[in-house]
């Protein structure tokens, strides 16, 4: 056995955890943002006059694959930021 002393990390008070920045809320907010340039972006490939070109099927494909992706963590991040708030652990 080692003789290393080990000591408890100190917790922080309560109105300090409420200074402290939300950064999982921020990077939620990202996420949407992230949603919003897809679909915008979608909206422009859907425009092209030559969506007939199977580089524009292929390209709407991958962006709707990404556009669930992203939904799909949206909604799992979403859930996982209320329990840490319902927590106080942010």
């Amino acid at each position: 056995m080692t003789e290393a002393v080990c000591s408890p990390l100190p917790t922080p008070a309560f109105s300090e955890r409420e200074l402290r920045p939300d950064r999982f809320g921020e990077l939620l907010e990202c996420l949407a943002d992230l949603l919003v340039a897809t679909t915008r972006q979608r909206a422009e490939i859907t425009g092209l006059q030559d969506s007939d070109d199977p580089r524009v099927r292929e390209a709407l494909e991958r962006l709707t694959h990404v556009e669930r992706s992203l939904g799909d963590l949206s909604v799992e991040a979403a859930s996982v930021h209320q329990l840490l708030q319902r927590t106080r652990l942010i």
